[in-house]
């Protein structure tokens, strides 16, 4: 109803295009042609580049809050229990920064081990367009980006798979900033799948053949210290049902004092992924 509005009362076309789809020559309505789908494979590309964006956003304000919840509980133990939650978290971290070589997305490497391992093949039968067809799972001759996920499960089950406190929410994470790696090598005309060619060319390459590993989630820095104590402190504000707050009329139109808001976690001097 909004865009109707606008559209009417823009009589010198200067809002045109906020209202009119973008991939169609609108001097050229009545046909769609191979232009029209170039354009329109553009603009879905453009609107999944800002899935994947605000995708990677939300799951570093996931890890800030694991973060977050657990420095909280400390706050709530006595020194002994906070010292044995320290030390098993510790633990935990330490287990999962060991974990097996994970072998760089879209090398020959990794193909080849998904090719032994997932597919149960013979190492010496192993070729490209064989890869390929078999992991056309939908057999249109390309690879999507659901399909180049699966490729990508073994190399993630490396890194958190291998400890009680596995994250199917990073393990996610993981695959997806895999698959976004390899379209970003691989995906020369930007459609977000991958031609025949375009694997071959891919895997072909230098980066391909030459495997320098991953580094993982559990070897990055998802957050700086500033980004989590600034996001502690949101939270902290956070008024709960039971709390005082200008905006909750149960509460009697009261700020909370101080003493009364909850103790902000302090960030380390480097805060990496958790």
């Amino acid at each position: 109803k909004e865009r109707i509005e606008l559209a009417r009362s823009d009589l010198n076309g200067k809002h045109m295009k906020d209202f009119l789809p973008q991939h169609i020559d609108h001097q050229n309505s009545q046909a769609f042609g191979q232009a029209d789908l170039e354009r329109l494979i553009q603009h879905a590309s453009k609107d999944l580049d800002e899935i994947d964006r605000k995708r990677e956003q939300q799951f570093k304000e996931y890890e800030m809050r694991k973060e977050y919840e657990r420095r909280t509980k400390l706050t709530e133990m006595n020194e002994e229990e906070r010292k044995k939650s320290e030390a098993l978290h510790q633990e935990a971290m330490e287990k999962k920064k060991n974990h097996p070589k994970v072998n760089h997305p879209g090398s020959v490497d990794q193909m080849q081990e998904v090719w032994e391992d997932v597919d149960h093949l013979e190492a010496q039968q192993f070729n490209p367009k064989s890869f390929f067809q078999l992991h056309d799972i939908n057999g249109d001759g390309l690879l999507d980006e659901g399909e180049i996920e699966a490729i990508m499960l073994k190399e993630a089950e490396k890194v958190h798979d291998n400890t009680p406190e596995a994250d199917p929410v990073e393990k996610q994470e993981e695959m997806d900033r895999m698959r976004e790696h390899v379209m970003k090598e691989f995906d020369k005309n930007n459609d977000r799948m991958l031609s025949y060619e375009e694997f071959q060319h891919g895997i072909n390459g230098k980066e391909a053949r030459n495997d320098q590993g991953w580094q993982s989630l559990e070897d990055s820095t998802v957050y700086s210290d500033q980004e989590f104590q600034s996001f502690s402190e949101q939270l902290a504000h956070v008024p709960t049902p039971d709390s005082p707050h200008p905006n909750n009329p149960a509460s009697g139109n009261q700020v909370p004092s101080p003493q009364e808001q909850k103790h902000v976690p302090r960030a380390p001097p480097s805060v990496n992924s958790h």
